[in-house]
């Protein structure tokens, strides 16, 4: 395989979470250019479709007043959030800008559906006329201006109805940002840029966003129904792509002289390459160099408590009962009598299928399965840490995923049970874990299987799977399974693949003659929504069909570098269940053509040895959180 040119002073490796087309958001000054902020937002566009479409069925259910904060040129709340809202309900477009606002007006003023008022959310004189009249807050790559972020959410909290909500997200962290403070140490720009510290989002240098705004969201007095950390990518198509894109949003270059703004701009394209990577794209033969940039998005959805006060009350009740029991003032059968009509959630893991029988090559390469989960669950911790019972983990794997990384975050008294289609799983994780003392059993279990075993109907309050369900060609039977499975009032957390691109070069090595013979049934690999142009309204509509109540579901985007190509080789091998019906003399050319042909739908970059070359694969993956009536 060609060799790839990589770009020295890469100083980050990507690795993880969510990938999509990307650029980022426009600084303060820009939001004084309305047509050149519309310009560069295809990623708030991109990501706006994303997660209205994610929050579509609580979107609908508004039919009352929206506030829009920081609405901009007005296309993305106009093309996505307006749709998914009942026809019924209005919206006042909001911004700081007074251009901005004028040209949100001038474009869409006819509609009328809209309003317009200039806001500053951060301000200590919140208009009376807004107070307590809107029945949803949203917000789209607005809040990370923000420099006193608790007086927005308090501002936020104060403008909606009891009862109401918000659903917002913004920037937590972008590297390229962390060149404006270095940029403005130099001599030449420093006078230029002297406040540069107005123009870093509030959770740059924040190692831990998601817990720090849980926190601010919750002692303002919102309920958190969601908060997440996405990690997400942009590819610029060159380096004249990222440099007019860094021209156009950075707030201090209008300042500066004329002859010294090229210097500037020279410099800045310089130290922001410093952070990213650069990557060869499409035919290998061209050396076509696309520059990879990663920052992380935090999503939001809060609720501001219907009767705040009394809730205040009874959750004081709560942790007072809960501390008495802990030190064993009380009983926990007096506890008991509270405690059952308390809300109940988990998070939890699992992994393959049948195709999975090297046990010991799949616990080798399962590195994404580990990664992916060990997010997950520090995402939904505080709702694992609440976990007890029994539960079922569909498609267990080889078990590392369940005792590493996933029972540490739960609940003391929980019991698992192991179940796996293949014999090879189970007996490579009972060897491993057969010891374990919260591990009451491993059952073989086919879970798309149309005869469900008496024993396992009923008897669960809780089922999990990571990284299995994708390989059910009858996903319905899957889910009716679980929901049999399952006890009244019990859940389903899962995550699976929805798409990924290297599943595409299974039909192509299907059509070499050598290979052809034992590679016919490839389709039954494929996930079935693999080829969905709507697999999360798909996926929604089948769980609900089967009786689901659906609490959590969302199609994210995320990514994985294989680090050298014998890495990527050694994972494709370890999932595929074509090699081994192959004589020895064929699994190598098998091997090597895989790794070739799946390299044309990732993304490769040259490493540092000149000898071989990473590999970014992206792909979607579902989150599902159900519960059963």
């Amino acid at each position: 395989m060609p060799r790839r040119p990589f770009i020295a002073g890469c100083i980050k490796v990507y690795r993880e979470e969510e990938s999509e087309i990307s650029d980022f958001v426009i600084s303060f000054a820009i939001m004084h250019q309305p047509a050149s902020y519309a310009a560069v937002n295809a990623q708030q566009r991109h990501d706006a479709e994303i997660i209205t479409d994610e929050y579509e069925e609580e979107l609908s259910k508004i039919s009352g007043r929206c506030l829009d904060v920081g609405t901009g040129p007005g296309d993305v709340l106009i093309d996505f959030v307006l749709p998914k809202l009942d026809p019924r309900a209005t919206v006042v477009c909001s911004d700081i800008s007074e251009s901005m606002l004028k040209f949100c007006k001038e474009s869409y003023g006819d509609n009328e559906r809209l309003s317009f008022e200039q806001l500053d959310i951060q301000t200590l004189d919140l208009p009376k006329h807004l107070i307590g009249q809107f029945d949803i807050v949203t917000s789209f790559y607005c809040l990370h201006w923000c420099r006193d972020l608790r007086r927005a959410f308090e501002n936020i909290f104060s403008i909606l109805r009891p009862g109401g909500t918000s659903v917002m997200t913004f920037i937590a962290r972008q590297p390229i940002i962390d060149v404006y403070p270095i940029l403005a140490a130099l001599p030449r720009y420093s006078p230029y840029v002297k406040d540069c510290e107005r123009y870093i989002p509030f959770f740059q240098y924040n190692s831990q966003p998601r817990k720090s705004l849980k926190s601010l969201a919750e002692n303002v007095g919102f309920e958190v129904i969601h908060c997440s950390c996405r990690e997400k990518n942009h590819f610029f198509e060159n380096a004249d792509a990222m440099k007019n894109f860094l021209i156009t949003v950075n707030p201090f270059m209008a300042r500066m002289p004329t002859d010294l703004q090229k210097e500037y701009q020279d410099d800045l394209l310089k130290e922001s390459l410093k952070r990213l990577i650069i990557f060869n794209r499409g035919n290998t033969e061209k050396r076509e160099k696309s520059i990879l940039s990663t920052f992380h998005l935090v999503v939001v959805h809060l609720k501001k408590p219907l009767f705040q006060n009394l809730i205040s009350k009874i959750s004081t009740i709560i942790r007072e009962i809960t501390r008495c029991v802990v030190r064993r003032r009380i009983s926990c059968d007096f506890a008991s009598l509270f405690f059952p009509y308390l809300p109940r959630y988990f998070f939890p893991s699992g992994v393959n299928s049948d195709i999975m029988h090297q046990a010991a090559a799949y616990r080798k390469a399962n590195s994404l399965q580990r990664e992916c989960t060990g997010r997950i669950v520090e995402e939904f911790k505080d709702e694992l840490a609440k976990f007890s019972e029994r539960c079922l983990d569909v498609g267990s794997g080889t078990g590392d995923v369940m005792i590493d990384i996933v029972l540490p975050k739960m609940n003391p008294n929980t019991k698992i049970f192991c179940s796996d289609i293949s014999d090879a799983m189970l007996d490579f994780n009972k060897a491993q874990y057969g010891y374990h003392e919260r591990i009451l059993a491993f059952e073989k279990l086919d879970i798309q299987t149309p005869d469900l075993p008496n024993k396992f109907i009923g008897q669960f309050d809780h089922v999990t799977s990571f990284y299995c369900l994708h390989w059910c060609q009858n996903l319905s039977q899957a889910f009716k399974n679980i929901f049999d499975i399952l006890r009244s009032g019990g859940s389903i957390f899962a995550t699976f693949v929805a798409a990924c691109p290297f599943y595409s070069a299974y039909p192509i090595l299907a059509t070499y003659p050598r290979y052809h013979s034992y590679v016919k049934d490839y389709n039954s690999i494929i996930p079935v929504l693999h080829s969905n142009n709507q697999p999360l309204q798909t996926l929604e509509t089948l769980v609900k069909s089967i009786g689901f109540e659906v609490l959590h579901l969302s199609l994210r985007q995320t990514s994985h570098f294989y680090r050298t190509s014998d890495e990527l080789k050694e994972f494709l091998i370890s999932v595929n269940p074509f090699i081994t019906q192959m004589p020895p003399d064929l699994r190598e050319d098998y091997g090597n053509d895989l790794v070739k042909e799946a390299s044309e739908f990732m993304e490769i970059n040259k490493n540092n040895n000149e000898e071989d070359y990473g590999f970014l694969k992206t792909f979607t993956i579902f989150i599902v959180y159900l519960k059963k009536p």
